[in-house]
């Protein structure tokens, strides 16, 4: 019997299209409910294949999420890096609506694309952007994106997680790496924890290939002041043995031989002219102290070169010759360090260049146990006979042997002739970094105008701020900046003035006096008058969450801040009520608020400690009862007199 085509059509259609996974695949009504719990957006497959050719590799990635909600509109754009190291090959983008159905596809032509030259201090610089949003805000929405992006060296191969942010859950993720027998792959999984086994597979083959799977990962919240989500969910360190760049070889095996590869990247580049070596001799002709040929250098360097990036092709990887840092008078962090280190080298002092991982230490840290490119900083390390003296080259107001907030207390690999060395750098405590600030008020009732007078010592951390601030900006633009972080509302800054100082670890020091004319403070009743005098913000650590907190909460460094006031009064009024004192004690810090009545004179001690360390979520409630208590008292002092 003769088949009916149409028929026979419009049957297949109906099979075709009742597949799971087909005209459907990306409907929101197929993602299990157990993922939508706390999630702006589901990531429906997160695919990433890894191929190794010789020294090349190419990152094969198609990336698919539903959007739920506005919060989760962030994570539907695409924004990658490219430079010229590597290239995209192919690039797409697809919107499906609430059903799965396609709404729009767009082509690589489509991406805006963008440089990052000409942001702040930067002179040379290759990296560049594909950027795209369809700015679609139907929700639910899905967008995948498929791109193929090739890397010429295997130096850059990158770190994989598998969930990528807090408020995503993640249907599927895969990661595959693909490599030759001769340079096999390195790999180490960070956070992989029994428990989890319910949602992770792994396969690894005969034919050099590695494989990883993730499955129906629940979102989650970022709870502050725990280590980052990148460090909490599991994630991948990938590297192999041997790697290069442009024809410069070196290993991974180890952090000696990694460190090697670095030495020799940069050899040959700390190499100064005769004409350079005499300038820089007869900077300390008459000196013999080591360490005082080492200030004397920094403040010169300091004085007469300024940070501009460099990051160019292998620039962003080598350092410019010492040389061209002298005549030019610019550097980044590579080229200041190694200009340092040629012009210490030309005194017969010797010193290494030290990569570190700067910013934040929750964000990163060094992996003692796999050597991989984890750095984004160089600073100096020189080893003296008595003591090893740090520099952060970078820095135009640092004394020399303070390495500030940025590097300080971290592993960092110092490149030697012989290998890369780990060591650390220096800690810095509260008794190296606080905030001293005794404030003074002979209360006048009969003016409208108040003078109050600070006297400040900011040390290490607490001083850093203030240093870059005068020391970078003109007199006029440096007391708008300290009047705008005043807590007053109608004020004059009257006068200013600052005195440096280093202390014990070569910890800067700031003595600031400074005077204020400050209006409206006072208040006039019939019977009384009522003072209401600001306190400046301390910036306690905030780590409220809106869910249970579960996770530590980590301080990695203290906070010592004494703020003492004084307020004078004359005879004709009384003091009609002192506030009662308060003292809290835990293990992550304490707050005293302790006012005091002698003669005409009343006194408020308020200080604020928190101890570095790492604190069990049971703490959390203590931590929660001590920031609202310290904050709801010290957002001003408030007193009455009465008229006699």
């Amino acid at each position: 019997m003769p088949i009916n085509t149409r028929y026979f059509i419009t049957a297949l259609l109906v099979v075709i299209l009742s597949i799971p996974g087909y005209a459907q695949k990306y409907n929101c009504d197929n993602i299990p409910d157990s993922l939508t719990q706390n999630a702006h957006a589901i990531v429906r497959l997160d695919s990433t294949r890894i191929e190794i050719r010789n020294n090349e590799f190419t990152k094969y990635v198609t990336y698919v999420i539903t959007v739920r909600s506005e919060k989760g509109d962030e994570f539907a754009s695409f924004a990658e890096d490219y430079d010229s190291y590597s290239h995209f090959y192919r690039l797409n983008a697809v919107l499906y609506d609430k059903d799965g159905k396609e709404i729009q596809k767009k082509s690589r032509s489509d991406f805006n694309d963008i440089s990052t030259f000409g942001i702040s201090n930067t002179f040379l610089q290759d990296d560049r952007y594909k950027i795209f949003d369809f700015q679609y805000r139907t929700y639910p929405y899905t967008v995948k994106y498929e791109y193929e992006k090739k890397y010429k060296s295997v130096f850059f191969l990158p770190t994989w997680q598998a969930q990528g942010d807090a408020g995503i859950a993640v249907e599927k993720a895969v990661l595959e790496v693909n490599f030759p027998y001769d340079n096999r792959i390195r790999y180490k999984c960070v956070n992989f924890r029994e428990h989890d086994n319910s949602y992770l597979s792994k396969s690894f083959t005969a034919t050099q290939e590695c494989k990883w799977v993730f499955t129906n990962m629940k979102a989650f919240e970022y709870q502050p002041y725990s280590r980052t989500f990148q460090l909490q969910k599991p994630f991948i360190q990938l590297s192999v043995k041997k790697i290069s760049l442009e024809n410069y070889e070196g290993t991974t095996s180890t952090w000696n031989g990694f460190g090697k590869f670095f030495y020799n990247l940069n050899k040959d580049k700390d190499i100064l002219s005769a004409q350079s070596i005499k300038q820089v001799e007869a900077l300390t002709k008459d000196v013999t102290d080591e360490k005082k040929k080492v200030e004397i250098l920094y403040k010169y360097l300091q004085k007469n070169t300024r940070y501009v990036l460099n990051s160019r092709g292998i620039l962003g990887w080598q350092s410019i010759a010492a040389e061209k840092v002298h005549e030019s008078g610019y550097g980044d962090c590579k080229g200041l360090s190694n200009y340092m280190k040629a012009m210490l080298k030309a005194t017969g002092i010797k010193s290494y260049q030290t990569l570190v991982y700067a910013g934040d230490k929750l964000t990163n840290v060094m992996d003692v146990d796999f050597p991989t490119n984890s750095f984004n900083h160089v600073i100096l390390c020189v080893p003296l006979e008595k003591d090893t003296v740090w520099l952060e080259c970078t820095s135009n107001v640092f004394p020399a042997g303070y390495l500030g907030a940025f590097t300080h207390d971290r592993n960092v690999l110092i490149l030697t002739e012989d290998g890369g060395q780990i060591a650390k750098t220096p800690a810095y405590d509260k008794s190296d970094s606080y905030l001293d600030r005794n404030i003074s008020l002979n209360v006048d009732f009969e003016k409208p105008v108040q003078n109050i007078i600070w006297k400040s010592d900011y040390a290490g951390d607490m001083a850093e701020d203030l240093l870059n601030t005068a020391a970078n900006k003109a007199q006029k633009a440096f007391e708008e900046s300290v009047s705008a972080s005043a807590p007053y509302k109608n004020f004059k800054l009257k006068t200013i003035a600052l005195e440096h100082a280093v202390q014990l670890k070569n910890t800067p020091v700031i003595k600031e006096v400074a005077e204020y004319e400050v209006e409206h403070l006072i208040t006039e009743t019939k019977s009384r008058y009522l003072l209401s005098l600001p306190i400046m913000s301390v910036g306690l650590p905030d780590i409220e969450t809106e869910s249970v907190r579960t996770a530590p909460f980590i301080f990695p460094s203290g906070m010592k801040i004494n703020y003492n006031y004084t307020i004078a009064y004359p005879n004709t009024v009384v003091p009609e009520n002192i506030p009662k004192a308060i003292v809290l004690n835990y293990p992550f810090g304490s707050y005293v608020y302790q006012p005091e009545l002698s003669g005409n004179k009343i006194t408020f001690h308020i200080a604020f400690l928190i101890n570095d360390g790492t604190y069990d979520a049971d703490q959390y409630a203590n931590y929660l009862k001590f920031y609202k208590t310290a904050i709801s008292n010290t957002k001003q002092i408030t007193l009455s007199f009465l008229k006699k």
